[in-house]
């Protein structure tokens, strides 16, 4: 005796069968398919978009805080710095890899400058630029 369930199954996929009997309804179930499955593959790669989105950020955090518990100078800018620039941006928006990138040229011009003894607000100015920037685009994929 079959289960109620797969009875179910079997009277669905003979109704689905005697539908697409003629050539019409096929080039329709043929369509609709294509665009679902067109549909979800853009989708997901969106849905990746944002996943690794949100891992830059989650990783831009920990930088930060890790590198807040060294004492206040130049050991601490470094080690900020070289926890930033380890941080995989994968498959991250490419404009927000953009400005991550320009987030480290600037803050590493910054430093050099600063470390130089030179006057460092350009840099700072272009720092803070791109890290609005890339608060913006932090803010558009979440």
């Amino acid at each position: 005796m079959r289960s109620r369930s797969r009875q179910l199954i079997l009277v669905s996929l003979g109704h689905v069968r005697s539908l697409l009997k003629t050539k019409s309804a096929r080039i329709c179930f043929f369509l609709v398919s294509t665009g679902i499955g067109i549909f979800s593959f853009f989708d997901s790669a969106r849905f990746v978009r944002r996943t690794h989105a949100r891992f830059v950020e989650q990783d831009l955090d920990a930088a930060l805080s890790e590198s807040q518990k060294l004492p206040l100078g130049p050991a601490r800018a470094e080690d900020y710095l070289r926890r930033v620039k380890a941080i995989k941006t994968g498959w991250a928006p490419p404009e927000m890899k953009q400005a991550l990138f320009d987030c480290i040229a600037a803050y590493e011009r910054g430093l050099i400058a600063t470390e130089a003894g030179r006057d460092a607000s350009a840099e700072s100015k272009a720092f803070d630029e791109a890290s609005k920037r890339l608060a913006a685009i932090e803010q558009k994929y979440r």
